[in-house]
């Protein structure tokens, strides 16, 4: 019995938990990388690219579109000159 049959995967199918922590890991390297964008008080522009086509509906993409926003403003905060 191979591999993918033992996880009850068909053969060929995709590594669910394999993507869910690249994603993960590339969530927290973004992170990082906007914290550092922070520190270092960058005053140009950050873009965000977000692929909305697996998004089921409306609605879905929607709220792609604010978790990604929200991510963005979490995780680049600039330190106040005050303290």
């Amino acid at each position: 019995m191979s591999t993918s049959a033992r996880r009850g995967r068909r053969p060929g199918a995709p590594d669910t938990r394999a993507a869910i922590l690249a994603a993960a890991r590339e969530q927290f390297a973004t992170a990082g990388f906007l914290q550092h964008l922070g520190r270092t008080s960058f005053d140009g522009h950050i873009v965000l690219e977000i692929n909305t086509r697996k998004s089921g509906n409306r609605e879905e993409r929607e709220r792609d579109l604010v978790e990604s926003l929200e991510f963005a403003r979490e995780h680049f905060v600039v330190p106040s000159a005050h303290g």
